[in-house]
This record gives C-alpha cells, structure tokens and sequence, in this order.
C-alpha cells in the first residue's frame, strides 16, 4: 500500500472500531470512493483493492457486516447498495467491488456523502455502529456543501473516516470530512432562547448571538431536555446559518464582523503565523503571507523562516505577492502604477470605486469614505469595451484589460481556446445587488462543452465564479448564474448557433435577468428569484476563461459592465 499516505482523522473514537467490529461482530460500512479525472487508472483499481483487503479482516454477511459503496466524479456514476451478502455470495460481491466504474471528471464529494447518508437511513439498521470511508484525492468542488454533508453524516450518529490517496498529503479536505473541525464547550440551555431554531426535536444548529466565530448545537433527549455547546469554527472562519457551515468570512454577513469598525485594515488568525484577515470595504477576508513571513498586527508581514502552517494551501485566499509590483500614485491614492515588467513603461491604473490603494498589502483594500462623483450617477458603463482595433476602454472610467491569447479581428476580439480578458479593476468589487452586463458573440461551429464567456473567478480548483454567463454548445443555451451571500440562482436561455447573438445579465436583489437576442428572432428572456449581496472574487471581470469551465472559441463583441440601471435594463426588469 505505499501508493497511499493514509491520514485518518477521528470524528470520536475511530481508533477502536475495528476493535469494537470484531467484539460486536456487528457493522455497517460504507466506502466513497474518489472516480475524478485527478486519479490515475492505477490508483483507482488500488482503491478498490484496498476496500477488499478491509473487508476480508471482517465478517461480512447478513446479519453481520454489511458493506455498500459508490463511486464518485461530477456525479455518483456507480454503486453499490448498503447490504450482507451471504456465505456462498461473498466471492461474487468481491468481483463486484472490483468492476466498479467511473467517468472521471470533477470531485463531487458532497453528493456522495448525500448518497451515503441516505443508503444509512434507508438500509442501515438501529443499535449497529455506522461507518463512512471516504478514500479521495484532493478537494472537493464544493468544500462548503463538503463540510455541510460531514456534519450531518456526524449528527447522524455516522463515524467518518478519511483515506487521502497522495505523496505529499492534504489535510484540510480530509479533516473536514472526518474530523470535527470545532472546538466546543457547553452553556447553560437558559442562556440562549433556541427553540426557533431547532432543525428537528432532537438536534440542530443556531447562530451565536455575540460572536461570528462561534455557533450553537443545540442536542435534546428523548424527554425535551436540551443541551446547548458553544462551537467555535475553525480559525478564521465564521459560522453561517443559512447554509449550516462554517464558511470564509467574506461569504457571511456578520453584524458583529470586526472590520465594521472603522479604520481597521487587518487583524490576526488565532492559531496561525501566515494567515490573517484583511478588511476589504469594511467586510473579513482571509489573507495569507508569503511563503516563510509571519504576519504582525500593525504592521502586516514579515520575514520569519519559522512561520509554517497550512495557510497557502487554500486557493480561496488572498496572496500577497513576493514582492510588490505596485507603488503608490504620488498624488491620488485612488491610482496606483503597475510595474509592467522590463521594456515595458509602467501603467497607471485606477482602484475599485470605493477603494484606496494599500502600500502595505499591495493592493486596492482599504476603503474611501469620499463620494463617488461623476458620469456613473447617469447610469453610464463602468466598462466599455467595442474592441476597435484594440483593448482599450472606452467608459471614460480606465478599466484597464490585460489579454493572453486574444487578437483583435474585424473590429472585434477572437478566441481561439486557449484566451482570455481579464478587467483587472473589478477585483474583489463588491458588486452588493446591482449589476448589469451586456455582451456580444458568435460561438465557433466546432465548439463542444460548457464554455466561459463571461466569470469573475480564475485559476482556481476550489472556487468557482459567484458571477457567470457561459455558453453550453452541446444544448445551445446560455447559462446565468449568480452566487449571493444567501442563495445560488441559475437561468438557461436559448441562443442560435453560427449567428451573433447578445446577452443581458441583470440583477437587482430581488431577481436575476437573463436575455438573449439574435437580431432576427424575438428576444427571450428569464428570471429567477435570488436576494442577498454578490460574493466577491479575487479575479477581476474575465471574458473567455473562468475556473472549472472549458474556454471560449469564437468572438466576442461590444462588452458592457453597469453597477446601475440604464434604460434597456428597467425595461427588461419592466417585462418580467
């Protein structure tokens, strides 16, 4: 087995079910196991031969083990029912447990967990110790939904185990599997009033009262006693009620959130010298030093060799630079000049409306109480881009573009596959609940897949766009969706191939607008309800690429980006 580093982490006493399995000659295992592209064939046929070396320390069949198992990509592909095989079954059940199939893809690790829980309450007998192995590579797609599944396997009395198949181990995917990621001590149950939020008569969770770090599990007995335990995230992250889950501090609205108050730039993670939190327009976001820095409240980062912990392992955090590319604007700080590189003269860009440029952490994250003035109070673009021979800007409010694989053709922009735009200046922008982008293109014949056409999200194997407009060749729709601080809300509208078509995203807070026009046919439009603020991204506003999507062939026209209403956007609004 040494194409395995096994880490287990306990969610009780793990170390002795094996032991208590043999004592009791009673179980029921379940295994999960990891189907995604990031697996080679070899170490898949290894993970179901690990199952089977398992299940042969053991007693299976009716009445004693009972095994089940799924296997796992974008979706569950195959499975196993939870059940004893008899005596004169057993060697057949192996055989089965080794044609399990996949078809690879992504790492939907919460939607075998849902699966797993539910094989558990459907097939799973009362009084027998419950055990979930989950024997995956890496991260999941969804590490909050991840997180959300564990807890309630956990709440359903399932002991989860973690196997991470890896030289060089990650341990955060795991730990959130398998370990409880909190720390707990128990209240008085006349200190909090929760009634209102028990989830059933016996468990649920609340939100703390005083303190975004921390969260209530509130556990009754058969006869309505209740016991409260105070929970405490794991650092740096705050508890968030709608989606039961402790999440990164710049997915919740905290009313209690420390960077409320005013002129706090950053404060310190307990538990860890890298990490910290960076107050980005007054809202909590995980940073992270470079690699050997040690943060220092008061005066940011540091050189300190010492400093080792897991805090670059995240993709969802901000990174500072090794060095800064960036120096201040000798008389507005709302500018601040772009090293471009040598041969190149440097730029001068501006920061996000709202935003002042930070010498200190290198970017635009400290927040401008002066108003804002100008054009945008008419409701004109935040960014124009016609693509009239070149990349520039036309809004009048320089949303500078950077471009890797893009020519310019005909007046307008040609991907070939391998391209993208990316505005830089909209860089965790706070869109809150007003946005509206337009966008002109024509999709290659030959084009398959869902492709990015417009996303805020880049790079990034663990986090997806919180703002989209793709375009799904194989179905002919356009795709918008939108990922707020409350909700997920998604709109499939039809698009002619081989023709321009045009797509109008909106939303207002109240609903998300999706428009799709060709010229020639009547426009079609959808909306779906959806409240809450935009979650921010790190990238900036990127045309033909975004993380997790295939990129765009084709061209692109005639891009537009309002954080207002225009005209043609409160008529759309007006029709739905």
């Amino acid at each position: 087995m040494g194409w395995i580093h096994i880490l287990i982490f306990l969610a009780s006493v793990v170390s002795s079910h094996a032991q208590d399995i043999q004592c009791e000659s009673q179980a029921d295992l379940y295994f999960v196991i990891d189907g995604s592209d990031s697996l080679s064939d070899e170490d898949f046929a290894e993970s179901k031969n690990f199952v089977v070396d398992v299940l042969n320390v053991f007693d299976v069949q009716s009445g004693a083990i009972h095994v089940g198992a799924n296997v796992f990509g974008t979706d569950v592909t195959d499975r196993i029912q939870l059940h004893g095989p008899s005596k004169m079954m057993y060697a057949l059940f192996e055989r089965r447990i080794q044609t399990l199939s996949r078809f690879r893809s992504g790492t939907a690790t919460y939607k075998a967990l849902a699966e797993m829980r539910e094989e558990f309450q459907l097939r799973g007998r009362d009084g027998v110790t419950k055990i979930g192995i989950v024997i995956t590579d890496g991260k999941s797609t969804n590490s909050s939904a991840t997180m959300l599944q564990s807890l309630q396997a956990k709440s359903d009395g399932i002991n989860m185990i973690a196997i991470v198949i890896t030289t060089t181990s990650t341990t955060t995917q795991a730990s959130t599997i398998a370990a409880d990621t909190t720390t707990s001590e128990t209240t008085n149950p006349d200190d909090f009033d929760c009634k209102d939020c028990m989830i059933d008569d016996t468990h649920g969770f609340w939100k703390h009262p005083h303190n975004c770090e921390k969260y209530i599990e509130i556990i009754a007995d058969t006869e309505g006693n209740r016991q409260n335990l105070i929970r405490k995230c794991k650092a740096g992250l705050f508890w968030d009620q709608y989606h039961s889950t402790c999440r990164r501090p710049e997915q919740v609205k905290c009313d209690h959130d420390p960077c409320l108050k005013s002129n706090l730039v950053s404060y310190n993670i307990e538990g860890m010298c890298s990490g910290y939190i960076l107050c980005v327009k007054k809202r909590s976001t995980r940073a992270c030093c470079p690699v050997a820095q040690r943060y220092v409240g008061g005066i940011g980062c540091v050189p300190d060799p010492t400093c080792s912990d897991d805090c670059h392992g995240d993709d969802n955090r901000l990174v500072h630079p090794e060095a800064c590319d960036k120096t201040p604007h000798p008389t507005d700080n709302r500018y601040y000049i772009q090293d471009e590189g040598e041969g190149h003269a440097p730029k001068t860009l501006p920061c996000a409306p709202g935003t002042i440029f930070n010498n200190e952490s290198c970017m635009c994250d400290l927040f401008d109480d002066r108003p804002l003035v100008g054009s945008l109070t008419d409701c004109s673009p935040a960014a124009n881009f016609p693509f009239e021979g070149n990349f520039a800007d036309t809004s009048g409010q320089n949303a500078y573009a950077g471009t890797e694989f893009v020519e310019i053709a005909s007046g307008t922009a040609k991907f070939a596959g391998k391209g993208m735009i990316n505005i830089y200046r909209f860089s965790m922008d706070d869109f809150g609940q007003k946005l509206v982008m337009k966008i002109k293109f024509k999709q290659s014949a030959t084009a398959q897949g869902i492709q990015a056409l417009v996303t805020n999200c880049v790079y990034s194997a663990e986090q997806g766009s919180s703002l989209s407009i793709k375009v799904d060749a194989d179905a002919s729709q356009v795709i918008f969706s939108t990922d707020t601080e409350l909700k997920t809300s998604k709109i499939r509208v039809p698009f002619a191939k081989g023709i321009w078509n045009e797509a109008t995203y909106i939303y207002d807070g109240n609903k998300l607008y999706g428009m799709v026009f060709n010229g020639t046919n009547p426009a079609v439009m959808k909306a779906s309800s959806l409240n809450g603020d935009i979650l921010m991204r790190k990238s900036g506003i990127v045309l033909g690429a975004g993380s997790q999507l295939d990129y765009f062939t084709g061209n692109i026209d005639d891009f537009q980006l309002y954080k207002c209403f225009p005209a043609f956007a409160d008529y759309v609004r007006g029709q739905k």
